[in-house]
């Protein structure tokens, strides 16, 4: 074994991953969030040297705050569980979705000196993609996944199932269709 995989070991060991990370990325979040929204309002202070009066958040109070909520959440072995699973999948679906955009950028480079961007479809694609991993990374890292695959596999068995499957397949076709005609009929008219 090399010795930085025990190294690693031992941070497991001796719970930093356990505790200390989860605590950090909590107390971050949480602190960040009551600084950007003051929600305990702001504080007024003369500034000596200039004699000028300065408003500024409550640190100390949302400092305490994000510090008493992060210890809460340490003190119970689930949420850093679940907390320990989602970031490290949404991790994952973060290197993927990168992966897919620079498969995407050097398929696509056009040779211009402009940065990457999506746009129009590709956006939304992409955007679609991360919100449903991301929510279905949530899902699985809770434990409701099982319920959710049991149930959509019990309605996939029957009769039932198979008609809503052509349902949707059909009016999918037929706005497919609809839309289509539409548009080439409405670019036609302005077209004479």
């Amino acid at each position: 074994m090399s010795l930085l995989r025990s190294g690693v070991e031992f941070m497991s060991d001796i719970g930093v991953y356990d505790v200390v990370l989860p605590f950090l990325v909590i107390f971050t979040l949480v602190y960040a969030f009551l600084e950007k929204t003051q929600f305990f309002g702001k504080e007024t202070f003369t500034n000596r040297n200039t004699d000028k009066t300065e408003t500024t958040t409550r640190k100390n109070l949302n400092a305490m705050i994000a510090f008493s909520i992060a210890l809460f959440v340490v003190a119970s072995l689930q949420l850093v569980e679940y907390i320990s699973i989602m970031l490290s999948r949404t991790v994952l679906v973060l290197v993927i979705v990168f992966a897919f955009m620079l498969l995407y950028g050097a398929l696509t480079h056009d040779g211009s000196d402009k940065s990457f961007a999506l746009e129009g479809w590709t956006k939304t694609f992409f955007l679609i993609f991360a919100l449903i991993a991301v929510l279905v990374i949530f899902l699985d890292a809770v434990g409701w996944m099982d319920y959710i695959s049991r149930f959509i596999k019990s309605i996939w068995s029957n009769e039932s199932g198979g008609a809503v499957v052509l349902l949707v397949l059909l009016g999918g076709i037929m706005w497919l269709v609809m839309g289509g005609s539409t548009k080439s009929s409405s670019g036609d008219k302005q077209g004479d």
